[in-house]
This record gives C-alpha cells, structure tokens and sequence, in this order.
C-alpha cells in the first residue's frame, strides 16, 4: 500500500485554493493523479487557477534547492517544508517539482521512490 508523509498534500492543496482558484469566479478545479515512471512515483495536484508568472515559479523553484533566502516569501513555507522532508526520508532525487502556466493553472508533483514509501 502507497503511503505518504504525513502533511505532504494539506500544504499544497492549501495553496492551490488560496492562491491559484481564490480570483476565479467560479468553476474551481484540483485535480490529484498518481502515476508509476520508471520506478518513482508521481503524485500530482493540478489546478485550473491563475497560474504563476515564469519569473515567481523560478523563484519558487530557487528557494526550494536553497539558493535564495526562505524568509523573502512567506507564501510557500508549506511547500518548502514538505520538499525538504521528502529529501530528507528519500533522497536528493526525490521532493516537489512545479510547473505553471498563466491563466492555465498548477500542478506540484510529488516524485517519490516506487519502493520504500513509509507512513512516516
């Protein structure tokens, strides 16, 4: 059985509504999908939202690997948190990757090892 970190998806589900779908009018969508790759797991939260700009996604992105400073942007502590402690019971090739397009929408995926998975 697939088990997860506990507090991996709160944060990113939390986000999507407060940041992606809180502007829209209506027809709010998040959509979680898990997939088998080459012996990872990929579990993916998308949303139908406003999206974010290339240059905040890069920012996003940098303070995730800890090249830019956590406290510049208090918006995505909850996503840091969870990508740090994805590494830290998996791995350097395991955490949170982000893609977004404006006006489309995100998705975070969680990119997990196939075997070892623990309720931790």
């Amino acid at each position: 059985a697939l088990s997860l970190p506990k507090l991996s998806l709160q944060p990113i589900i939390e986000n999507a509504i407060n940041h992606g779908l809180s502007d829209l009018e209506e027809d709010w969508q998040i959509a979680i999908s898990l997939k088998r790759v080459k012996e990872r797991i990929l579990l993916s939260i998308s949303d139908n939202g406003v999206g974010i700009s290339e240059k905040r996604l890069q920012a996003i992105r940098d303070d995730l690997e800890d090249k830019r400073p956590l406290y510049d942007d208090v918006d995505h502590i909850g996503l840091k948190a969870v990508h740090k402690r994805l590494r830290f019971i998996y791995g350097e090739g395991y955490g949170l990757e982000l893609k977004s397009v404006i006006g489309k929408g995100t998705i975070v995926t969680l990119v997990l090892p196939e075997r070892g998975v623990a309720d931790v």
